[in-house]
């Protein structure tokens, strides 16, 4: 039986949020169906709730770390090893991580264990591993999985000079030693080769997507030609400054064009939280509450289109939302309403499973829905299990040594 140390900053029973762990409950459930035993790191919180993982919780070894246990001799000697690194400017997470890294430390060591997974965000997590690899260099096999990017990306990114200099400093000190990087879409990688031109990183790069966790097969159902085109959305929305899941560009074009009432109908299944944006006089946006797992995927199944809705182009180009392969393990057609340096549009040409609507001004959006139709057909071809999280992190277990 292999050994993995799986290390990340947001876990259930200390996390409200499923989307901020859904990928490390499902790789740890993954991994112990593949026979690995895996102990789990993270941060203990005041939220506990299982969100219906117990089951999995239950084959795991969970480890939890506590800010309040991290103390200055923590903070000192984390930034002592970073400062070893060219890295000058404290850094104040080095407390809990350096913490973190101390109960990984003496975890590795009472169970032999050789591999190492630290996924985020949150990214500075990733400290833990440079401090592992600095102490045991080749003795532990780090793969660092990014969910999103870190200072290549705009959102975290840096404003001042000197700071950036130090933050991107620290990025490539990480990703110089581990032993492999793995990643959710391409993108990603471009922009650490273009932006740190690190030597021989590609070689050690996999590309390991998301996925959905199962799939289901419903009766396709047929729709009256003359009826209005339903266009379904499951998830969050909201129209705070700086939100990517804006629908205002979407309401503004609808209310130019009435004559669509009839035509297009659109379900919003979720939180939906508008504050700037008035839904008045618009009847074909119907706002639904949350719905269970199973139920929304049941829902899913009768739509037409399901939507994508990503509103920030500063955020936008290596995004594939989740929401994309749940949407493809119902089989129905995509319609992305998103910028269109999108990654995730470029999944749906490839395999022609939908449409695209550039949401970046109310007359594109016009245009992409007065030129909506119904499709039918694009997926009777189409093996969508290589969407399944199954078949992607099979690719993980290339990269483990402990199990081979």
């Amino acid at each position: 039986m292999g050994k993995v140390l799986l290390i990340a900053n947001n876990f259930m029973p200390y996390e409200a949020s499923l989307g901020s762990c859904i990928r490390a409950i499902t790789l740890a459930d993954f991994l112990t169906r593949h026979n690995y035993e895996v102990t789990l790191l993270s941060q203990k919180g005041e939220v506990e709730t299982d969100l219906g993982y117990q089951e999995v919780l239950e084959k795991l070894d969970l480890h939890y770390v506590s800010p309040t246990e991290s103390t200055a001799a923590d903070y000192l000697l984390g930034n002592l090893q970073l400062f070893t690194c060219g890295v000058i400017i404290p850094e104040t997470r080095a407390k809990i991580y350096y913490r973190m890294f101390r109960v990984a430390l003496d975890i590795i060591e009472k169970k032999g264990i050789v591999d190492v997974i630290i996924t985020t965000p949150t990214h500075h997590a990733q400290l833990i591993g440079l401090y592992l690899k600095l102490r045991l260099k080749d003795k532990v096999n780090l793969i660092v999985d990014y969910r999103d990017s870190w200072f290549t990306n705009n959102f975290y990114r840096k404003k001042g000079l000197i700071s950036r200099f130090f933050a991107e400093h620290k990025e490539k000190a990480i990703l110089n030693r581990c032993d492999y990087f793995t990643y959710i879409s391409e993108p990603m990688l471009t922009q650490i080769l273009s932006q740190y031109g690190l030597e021989h990183f590609k070689e050690k790069s996999r590309l390991i997507m998301n996925g959905y966790n199962k799939r289901v097969d419903f009766q396709v159902k047929k729709q009256d030609e003359n009826s209005p085109i339903k266009i379904g959305y499951f998830g969050h929305l909201t129209d705070a400054k700086n939100s990517f899941r804006s629908i205002e560009t979407l309401v503004n074009a609808l209310q130019e064009m009435p004559e669509l009432q009839d035509k297009i109908d659109f379900y919003f299944y979720g939180d939906v939280r508008l504050v700037n944006t008035s839904l008045d006089n618009i009847k074909n946006i119907h706002v639904k509450s949350s719905v269970m797992h199973d139920e929304a995927l049941e829902l899913m199944s009768t739509m037409d289109y399901l939507l994508i809705i990503h509103s920030n182009p500063e955020t936008a180009a290596e995004v594939i939302t989740g929401k994309f392969f749940e949407y493809v393990s119902v089989k129905v057609p995509i319609l992305n309403l998103t910028p269109p340096i999108m990654e995730a549009n470029k999944l749906v040409e490839k395999f022609s499973i939908g449409k695209i609507i550039d949401i970046s001004t109310v007359k594109t959006v016009k245009d992409g829905l007065s030129k909506l139709s119904r499709m039918s057909g694009c997926y009777d071809d189409m093996d969508v299990t290589v969407f399944s999280r199954e078949h992607q992190y099979k690719l993980f277990l290339e990269l483990l040594g402990s199990g081979q």
